[in-house]
């Protein structure tokens, strides 16, 4: 058997398991954010976010008065934190995972002030 190159870790199905606990939070995480950013856009200024670009979604989500700026800054983050753990650059932790979850439940109560703006 080759001896694998580069950085490697023993693994059990346990952390297989685990590790998809953690995929499935970012979905809902994901998806989240997409809608209360969606809402906002859709409310304030007519239209919403399509492209694949990250920044244009962040630049028209700035735009929504009131929240655009808070909702913006959460977005952006949010999506920084899942290119990053999605393209496997980092391993999120369990901190850094519930922060993303505040961040995310943050936007969804912006959206809704959005609402009743």
């Amino acid at each position: 058997m080759n001896k694998p190159s580069g950085r490697v870790s023993s693994c059990t199905k346990a952390d297989a398991k685990d590790r998809l606990r953690r995929a499935e939070s970012f979905l809902c995480v994901t998806d989240l954010t997409l809608a209360a950013s969606d809402v906002a856009c859709r409310h304030k200024l007519g239209r919403r976010p399509r492209s694949q670009d990250h920044k244009q979604a962040v630049d028209l989500v700035r735009q929504v008065i009131p929240h655009g700026d808070a909702l913006a800054n959460d977005l952006d983050r949010l999506l920084d934190l899942k290119d990053n753990a999605h393209y496997g650059v980092l391993v999120v932790a369990d901190g850094e995972a519930k922060k993303a979850v505040d961040q995310a439940r943050r936007m969804v109560d912006h959206a809704k002030k959005v609402l009743l703006s």
